[in-house]
This record gives C-alpha cells, structure tokens and sequence, in this order.
C-alpha cells in the first residue's frame, strides 16, 4: 500500500475531497490508489486495471541480443544479461557482457602468437606447431626440405644455409662449399689466357683491353690475332672499296663504285693506276729508264 499526499482536503492524486480524519484517507488509499504504476503517477485499485494501464502506455521494450526477452528498461535488460548472458573467458577470470568485447579480449590478451602462412593467431608456440603439423608443413626458402616445426626450420637454416653466395642467392654450410659453387657456376674465364674472373663484367674488360689490339679497318671490331682479322675482312669485307673503305656486296658493284667514284689513270705496263695524269707520266718515265 502507498502513502497519497493529501492537502486541503484534497488527495494529491485524483483531487478527490477527503476527510481529514485517518479513518478515511486510509480507507480511500486502499481503494482508489492501491496498485500504483512505477513508470508514472498513476494509481489504480485492481491488478488487471494496472497491467491494463502499462500495456497501453508503457509497452516499449528493449530487447535482449542474445535471446528473444524484451523488457521494459536498460536497467532490467543489464541485470538479465548479467544472469543468463555473462560470457566467461576460457583461460583467464575475466568476464564479459557482448561475445565482441570477449573476442577482443581474446585476440589481443591470448592470442598473440600468429602462423606466418594463414594469419590464425594462437595462444602459444605449443598451439602453433600443432597447427602447423596439421595444416603446413614449412618449407624450406633455400632447398626443397620441409619440416614441422619452426623450431626444426630455423635449426636447418642455421646449419645448411648459413653462408651466401655474393652472386646469387645460394646458401651453403661453409666456405669451402661456397669456393666450390663459385668456381662451378661464378668463374668467367679469359679466352686469350688463363685467368678467371668473378663477373662477365670484368672478363670482358680485361679480355677487351688486353688481348683485342687489332683493329678491323673497315669496323670497330677488335681481335687478338692477324689471322682472324684476316678472316674476318675475307668474311665480311671482301668486296669493300680499298680506298674509301665502304662495304660492298659483289666485285661487279665494287667496280662500278670504283669507276663513278673515281677517276684513275691506268699504266698500260704494270697494274699501278693514279688519279692524275701527271702523275702516271711520271711513273711511265721510271719503266722508260729501266728499259734503257
């Protein structure tokens, strides 16, 4: 039963008149005002007018994200979340309201060890290597090996890959099987001579500074002996003009050239030919004096 203010004979909820006397505001409380609605200031006499009242007028109601309860206040819905919906941490003591805060938690409290091949995250290295058993088997960057274990991986790394080849991306256990890999697949070879080189770079450097001093006169090709200067020109220059040194295809097209580009004066005793006629007079002079 609820105390109703009463003032000036008035009750101060419905404005009724009333005696001043106990009796008779007593009596009119348990009458008129016994089931009183907790949203609001009104009162009513029968349980059903009450229930009548706060389904009309104050049937909103929150509902609950992890059940099909509604209720009508956050306060009511907390409180029954935390009864029936209280989501509890596996590995620690900590409890949380919403599955997100507790994967939250999870993930950045528990889960901190992740598999380099997937993204999963577990708890331990113990978790990882059973996933890793289970799902990859981790190969090896250097060889064709694979192993189970990070553990076992970086153990093979350190044993079998650990010194670099500087020209490529090989691994090996020492350095006598680094000299040997180098020898076999890194060493460049002069071919005028025998020294070797560690890049092709620095072969052909030397190769070209110190074995190829003949130049072709009709190119600039270089060669490190005559007889394949000679070849060469037999081989790509044959018919290039003597004097202008342009190629030519054919001996027809290499006297034609000749005879445009040229004007010689032949001597009829020899094959000396000139490109003056005063000068041809003075080479028939020199075969006159040898007859005489």
């Amino acid at each position: 039963m609820y105390s109703v203010p009463v003032s000036n004979n008035f009750c101060a909820k419905c404005d009724i008149k009333l005696d001043k006397r106990f009796v008779d505001v007593q009596q009119h409380v348990s009458t008129q005002h016994n089931f009183e609605c907790k949203y609001c200031n009104k009162s009513f006499i029968t349980v059903e007018g009450i229930e009548s009242h706060d389904n009309k007028v104050h049937f909103v109601r929150v509902k609950c994200e992890h059940c099909t309860t509604s209720y009508r206040s956050e306060e009511q819905l907390q409180l029954h979340i935390k009864a029936k919906h209280c989501l509890e941490c596996s590995f620690c003591d900590k409890s949380f309201i919403s599955i997100d805060d507790l994967k939250f938690h999870d993930k950045y409290v528990h889960l901190t060890v992740e598999c380099q091949h997937c993204g999963i995250f577990f708890r331990s290295d113990k978790e990882l290597d059973k996933h890793l058993k289970a799902k990859h088997h981790i190969e090896c960057s250097f060889c064709d090996k694979s192993f189970t274990s990070i553990k076992h991986a970086n153990a093979h790394v350190r044993y079998v890959h650990s010194v670099q080849c500087e020209h490529c991306d090989s691994y090996f256990r020492s350095d006598k099987e680094l000299d040997q890999h180098i020898n076999l697949k890194h060493c460049f070879y002069c071919p005028g001579c025998e020294k070797s080189f560690k890049s092709i770079e620095v072969r052909n450097f030397h190769y070209k500074n110190v074995h190829l001093t003949i130049e072709c006169p009709y190119c600039d090709i270089l060669f490190g002996k005559e007889q394949n200067l000679l070849e060469h020109i037999e081989d790509q220059h044959k018919f290039a003009c003597g004097r202008c040194k342009q190629p030519l295809k054919s001996l027809e097209e290499k006297n034609f050239h000749q005879g445009c580009i040229y004007v010689t004066f032949d001597c009829h005793n020899c094959t000396s030919y000139f490109p003056t006629h005063k000068e041809l007079e003075k080479h028939s002079k020199e075969h006159n004096l040898k007859r005489q």
